[in-house]
């Protein structure tokens, strides 16, 4: 904010603006948590902050509004110190950590360098969607491909399941206008659920269960822990191998694998892959990606809303099932993304 063309590194230069700005509450050394409250206290000053580890400049914290004075700083850390250094020109900066000299205007988000600042404008626009990154690409010369061809195969069963409630309203006391409080004045309630199952063989797809009654999200648990062992048992069989004319012909004049798209050899010689609970073709595959594809042993069950409130309805009563092994993923303390 303030320059000085000759010894800028000399304090003194700088005593008569420590009050210029506001520092009301903020610690010294000043942590990482704390810049956001210091923008908030001056609200014409906005920060980037950058970290340098290993050889790698990476984001630290970037500022959600440019002010009309914009600072980017460099903090370096080592062992119990730490220090922030002022990065006089940013894309200067940057160049001089790339391989590429050309890449002159550089994305405070992602890193990625550009040859005009046109271009980098452009690149703005999608990159404002998403929070800042490092991007780090493969090195000269180095392949990256999809191995993970067992994740390709089409699942056996699925479970589409969705549940309706009602608002009941809850009896509660006054609260105390004195002190801040919580008053809960409804509450959610399940009164049916309705699921279908869904197979690759069409002998095994179910009309849809509807349930109206007590217990709903309880009777909803007991209901797919008896479609697991349904399932199971159907998934114990294997379906004698039904081979059609057309079969007989795209074997024959294969000469790829439909699964990797690539040529058999001697070593890795073309088979055909059928479907365990159908007895189908499903194309012809090399033998590596044939003995990949198995059945997969879990059943998913796809809940409209289960992110939101259904997910709650179930977790309130699945600790009653507690001979069951259950993982939870959760989005936080109260949203869920599976389980």
């Amino acid at each position: 904010m303030h320059n000085f063309q000759q010894n800028p590194e000399n304090v003194e230069n700088y005593v008569p603006f420590v009050n210029s700005v506001n520092m009301t509450g903020i610690e010294y050394p000043t942590p990482l948590s704390q810049i956001s409250q210091f923008e908030k206290q001056n609200n014409n000053i906005s920060v980037n902050i950058f970290g340098y580890e290993e050889g790698e400049i990476f984001p630290l914290y970037i500022t959600k509004k440019t002010y009309c004075h914009h600072v980017n700083m460099l903090y370096l850390k080592e062992i119990n110190k730490s220090h922030y250094v002022l990065i006089n020109n940013f894309n200067r900066f940057l160049s001089r950590t790339k391989k590429h000299r050309a890449e002159h205007f550089f994305c405070y988000l992602c890193l990625q360098g550009f040859p005009d600042k046109c271009k980098l404008e452009m690149h703005k626009a999608d990159c404002r969607k998403f929070d800042f990154q490092k991007i780090t690409l493969p090195e000269e010369g180095e392949v990256l491909e999809f191995k993970e061809y067992a994740k390709t195969a089409q699942i056996p069963f699925v479970i589409y399941a969705d549940f309706e409630c009602l608002t009941r309203r809850v009896d509660t006391c006054h609260p105390n206008l004195n002190i801040s409080s919580t008053t809960t004045y409804q509450q959610t309630e399940a009164y049916s659920f309705g699921y279908q199952r869904v197979s690759v063989d069409k002998r095994y797809d179910k009309p849809p269960v509807i349930y109206r009654g007590p217990d709903v999200v309880e009777n909803f648990i007991r209901y797919l822990l008896e479609e697991e062992k349904e399932i199971k048992d159907i998934l114990s069989r294997i379906e004698p191998m039904k081979v059609t004319e057309y079969d007989k012909l795209d074997y024959k004049y294969a000469t790829k694998c439909y699964v990797c798209k690539k040529a058999f050899s001697s070593k890795n010689y073309k088979v055909k892959d059928h479907d365990h609970v159908s007895g189908s073709i499903r194309g012809t595959s090399c033998n590596n990606c044939n003995l990949q594809i198995k059945i997969q042993k879990f059943i998913p069950v796809v809940i409209h809303n289960l992110k939101g409130l259904d997910a709650n309805l179930i977790m309130s009563k699945i600790g009653k099932f507690k001979e069951q092994d259950i993982t939870v993923i959760p989005h936080n303390k109260e949203k869920y993304v599976i389980f």
